[in-house]
């Protein structure tokens, strides 16, 4: 007799030899605001768990695991409904930050992307402080400066790149925060005003719900620069994916000049862990 417990114990444990971790700690988004209607329920599935996300008439919000009645943490902001996941059910201990530009009247609705990615959080992360890859990968004019600041849970960097744009090549700066491998808020300055809000919320060990939702000026968003900003970094994250979908974790890497703060940024999110 087959034992079919045991064999999807096996087969789970053969699958995820690609990534030594496990699911990380932190925020995650898990719906657009407006994707739960007052007195609805949203079906879920994250954090290897199904999950029931509710809105009650008087807008009250409530997330349970179906299996255990478990209530989960949540905040609803920047037009985003998070959810707080800790492998050892600890509470959260820092909070996600509101981004003016998203309800600023002077800047539009959010234009949203969104992709299934079979990857882990640190290696879309890990990804971000690769800076020989933007060159070889993305095709970008060169290899970007870049100086990277650690803090606790939040992650800064700022690069200095340059862009093909409708009226040619322009010097532009993005600044990177990342508030643990959940939760990224990207400025793009000097080319075109646009902020974006990055999220990769763990389906289970080894896939990734990733959104990108872009806001830009009013003054600007209609002009081919500004549609060009975003064009390019969907581009870029439609040239990662396939990579990232193949690739394995290597604990020790080989590296060389120009690879990018690697090995910090792989201290930085061991913290994520239990």
């Amino acid at each position: 007799m087959v034992d079919v417990r045991r064999n999807t114990v096996v087969a789970y444990l053969l699958m995820n030899e690609r990534f030594p971790f496990s699911i990380p700690n932190g925020w995650f988004q898990i719906a657009y605001s407006d994707e739960l209607a007052r007195g609805s329920v949203l079906p879920l599935r994250y954090f290897g768990k199904d999950l029931a996300l509710s809105r009650a008439e008087n807008g009250e919000i409530a997330l349970l695991e179906e299996v255990s009645g478990a209530s989960r943490a949540w905040v609803e902001r920047n037009r985003i409904i998070w959810a707080w996941h800790h492998g050892a059910e600890a509470p959260p201990d820092w909070e996600i930050p509101e981004v003016a530009e998203v309800s600023s009247e002077d800047w539009t609705a959010l234009e949203r992307h969104r992709w299934i990615v079979r990857t882990h959080n640190q290696e879309i992360g890990e990804n971000a402080v690769d800076r020989a890859h933007f060159r070889y990968v993305h095709g970008t004019t060169n290899v970007p400066e870049s100086e990277l600041h650690l803090d606790g849970h939040i992650r800064r960097a700022v690069q200095h790149v340059r862009m093909r744009t409708p009226r040619g090549e322009v010097d532009g700066q993005i600044r990177v925060e990342a508030h643990g491998m959940g939760c990224t808020i990207t400025r793009f300055t000097g080319i075109c005003e646009t902020v974006l809000l990055l999220s990769h919320t763990p389906i289970d060990g080894e896939t990734v719900d990733s959104r990108f939702s872009f806001t830009q000026k009013k003054t600007e968003a209609k002009s081919r620069v500004a549609a060009a900003v975003i064009n390019e970094v969907v581009r870029q994250m439609n040239q990662d994916i396939p990579i990232w979908e193949h690739k394995k974790y290597l604990a020790k890497p080989m590296l060389c000049d120009g690879d990018g703060p690697i090995p910090e940024y792989r201290k930085w999110a061991s913290q994520f862990y239990c």
